[in-house]
């Protein structure tokens, strides 16, 4: 059995830290080198990437063109300015026997081709910076677009074939968006919000049926009974029940007879509007 001293441990443990102090400053040296090295390689015009984009094949640091993946290319944008989509463009491929890579082609692949300027001759590089933390740790910094340096390389399709395509594929995102919006607007519940005052016998269901007649369907009733304008609506029971549903995104709609139901108070009642409108919420007023 061997016996440590204090001072031995002590010495140890530092020795163990300079240790790791030497590693950690060995590696940022070794990284601040090859991105150099990447820099001026770039700089020079050679294409320093991981993998030659598909329609290319790099030749002593020069990316050239493919002549027979670069047919497939064109095929792409062609199909794709046709306002097909990425799958039915991968299985037209498939089904003619092209391969991508030795596979088969997917969506996946198409989306990658169709959203890459590099066939259209933009690749850029310094478009990061790895800055290096006290902790060892490291993080990747987006730079502007004017630290952006270009490398030429050879096109495959036009300009003009490839803006058409994105204005396309941007038109079809935008499509898509506006469609899952009113699918979850028309999911959404049409619900009936009403206060009525301290002592009051007031009947709501005559503005609830006239409602109905005008809004088709009533889902479901908040009621506040014997409530004063004055009172703060967020600590009422109903109302703290539809809040709560708002926030899970099951209303889409409240209607309210006047804004008197909501709050008598112009600050509360600012306060829910904001509620409301922040969560997406259309409100109805029938009086």
């Amino acid at each position: 059995m061997i016996y440590m001293s204090n001072r031995d441990s002590l010495e140890q443990g530092n020795n163990e830290k300079l240790y790791q102090y030497f590693l950690e400053e060995e590696r940022k040296y070794k990284a601040a080198r090859i991105a150099l090295g990447l820099k001026r390689a770039r700089e020079q015009g050679r294409v320093i990437i991981s993998r030659v984009p598909f329609g290319y094949r790099s030749s002593y640091g020069k990316l050239q063109i493919d002549v027979q993946e670069a047919k497939v290319v064109e095929k792409v944008f062609q199909y794709l300015a046709e306002e097909k989509s990425y799958k039915s463009v991968s299985n037209m491929l498939n089904s003619h026997g092209y391969s991508y890579k030795n596979r088969p082609w997917t969506p996946s692949n198409i989306r990658l081709i169709a959203k890459s300027p590099i066939y259209i001759g933009e690749l850029y590089f310094n478009k990061t910076t790895t800055r290096y933390l006290d902790d060892g740790k490291s993080q990747i910094i987006k730079n502007p677009q004017s630290e952006w340096k270009k490398i030429s390389v050879p096109s495959i399709v036009t300009p003009e074939l490839f803006n058409r395509v994105q204005r396309i594929l941007s038109m079809k995102t935008d499509k898509k968006i506006k469609l899952e919006e009113n699918k979850m607007t028309s999911n959404k519940k049409i619900v009936f919000y009403h206060r009525t005052n301290f002592g009051s016998k007031e009947d709501y269901q005559p503005s609830a049926q006239i409602l109905k007649s005008r809004l088709n369907n009533i889902d479901k009733f908040y009621i506040d009974d014997s409530c004063s304008g004055i009172s703060d609506p967020f600590k009422r029971g109903s109302f703290q029940k539809m809040k709560k549903d708002i926030e899970a995104g099951m209303i889409g709609k409240v209607v309210i007879k006047d804004y008197n139901r909501i709050s008598r108070k112009n600050e509360d009642l600012a306060k829910v509007l904001d509620f409301l409108r922040t969560n997406g919420v259309e409100v109805v007023i029938c009086n």
